[in-house]
């Protein structure tokens, strides 16, 4: 744009400078100021509009082009016909341009300026510009019509500003495009290594599930088969002792030792049902979720249980049962902890092969944004890992009337 004010500037300065002094013949120096001399001005920056219009751009991008490296030609068999075909169709043109309109030409070179600016962008823009400006010059000199020279170069400025316009829009919206593409694919990318290492987190999850399951059954038994033996023995030396004495403070020492002994009974047979649900084995699933070992904390507290189970659970394969005896066990004890609840509602239901496990409760809520700090034990963060690692889906929402957990296996 200063490059064609400076030029408009310079034109009209020069016209007048050379009317002033006389060298203009075609206009005298008392048609100074005048419709003739402005008209003469206007022509001749018209004219050095259309010069920068031509030369300026050209030359960007023959620097551009042949600056920082050669730039390598592959034409192929279809761009040699296209050449040729175009070549053919200029020198016929050229050889009976007496005989085709002017406006014709111009009709023609637009068409042509918009489909090069449309493919190439700017560089197509200033090169058909370039193209259309020798065609339409070189018509008007050989026509015998008279012709409006600055009706000419508005014509040629107004397509030339059009053309380079729309071309540089088109190359910006080119390589925005450009950069979106590579920016998706590299989004494509990430995500597809996000899919890999959540399935690899997946995979580690399950197996972590599975080792700890394991681990705990075999602590489970030993404490059952080591501790129990061992009750079971001191049991007997203290009824052997009640027979063999008849001193009281031996008796009340006997009597003790039998107290505590129940009691670290109570606690290991609590521990052996917390490590490893021998119901579950036992009696089943359903069974289990009724049983005195999953609902005397809920007792205890004055909790109220409510169960409903409306499919059979018996085909589901044992990480399932383990999980979801699991995930009801926690749920109990967060709800014991921090809900101050009355009610428990569970719902156990197998739909279009989703196996669908609903744990509410009528109590205080909790902030679901804060779910990190109710981690004791499972917590609802171990809930989730176990609901996902057997590719499930984990949901919680909570408020002042309560707390409502989601999960969702596949049934299979």
């Amino acid at each position: 744009m200063g490059a064609i004010c400076a030029a408009t500037l310079t034109s009209v300065t020069l016209t007048t400078s050379m009317i002033y002094h006389n060298e203009l013949a075609t206009i005298p120096k008392t048609e100074l100021f005048t419709q003739t001399h402005l008209l003469n001005a206007t022509a001749f920056a018209f004219g050095d509009i259309v010069g920068v219009l031509l030369i300026l751009p050209l030359s960007i991008l023959l620097v551009e082009l042949y600056g920082k490296k050669k730039p390598s030609l592959k034409i192929t068999n279809k761009g040699i016909f296209k050449i040729s075909f175009s070549l053919a169709l200029s020198l016929l043109a050229i050889l009976n341009i007496q005989q085709i309109p002017l406006y014709y030409i111009k009709i023609l070179s637009v068409t042509f300026v918009i489909a090069a600016s449309h493919k190439w962008g700017w560089k197509g823009a200033t090169l058909s510009v370039f193209a259309m400006c020798i065609l339409v010059v070189y018509t008007a000199l050989r026509t015998d019509v008279a012709i409006s020279v600055i009706e000419n170069q508005a014509y040629l400025i107004t397509i030339a500003f059009t053309a380079l316009i729309l071309g540089a829009a088109i190359t910006q919206q080119k390589s925005a495009n450009t950069k979106l593409q590579e920016q998706n694919s590299a989004l494509n990318r990430l995500n597809t290594r996000y899919k890999e290492q959540a399935k690899k987190n997946q995979l580690l999850a399950t197996k972590v599930v599975e080792i700890q399951e394991l681990e705990r059954k075999k602590i489970s038994t030993e404490l059952h088969d080591d501790i129990g033996q061992t009750l079971t023995a001191i049991r007997t030396e203290i009824t052997i002792l009640e027979q063999l004495t008849k001193d009281k403070k031996v008796l009340q020492s006997a009597l003790n030792l039998r107290a505590l002994s129940n009691k670290v009974y109570n606690v290991t047979r609590s521990l052996i049902i917390l490590l490893h649900p021998r119901e579950l084995n036992d009696l089943g699933l359903q069974k289990a979720l009724q049983g005195r070992s999953l609902t005397k904390l809920l007792d205890s507290a004055g909790i109220n249980y409510h169960l409903n189970i409306a499919s059979d659970l018996d085909n589901l394969s044992e990480d399932k049962k383990i999980a979801i005896y699991r995930i009801i066990q926690e749920s109990f004890n967060n709800i014991v902890k921090h809900a101050a609840a009355d009610n428990v509602y569970v719902d156990l239901s197998i739909k279009q092969n989703r196996l669908r496990l609903s744990v509410k409760d009528d109590g205080k809520g909790f902030e679901t944004k804060r779910k990190e700090a109710f981690n004791g034990g499972f917590g609802l963060l171990g809930i989730e890992e176990r609901a996902l690692a057997l590719k499930g889906s984990f949901q919680v929402d909570s408020s002042g009337s309560g707390t409502h957990l989601l999960i969702q296996l596949p049934a299979t």
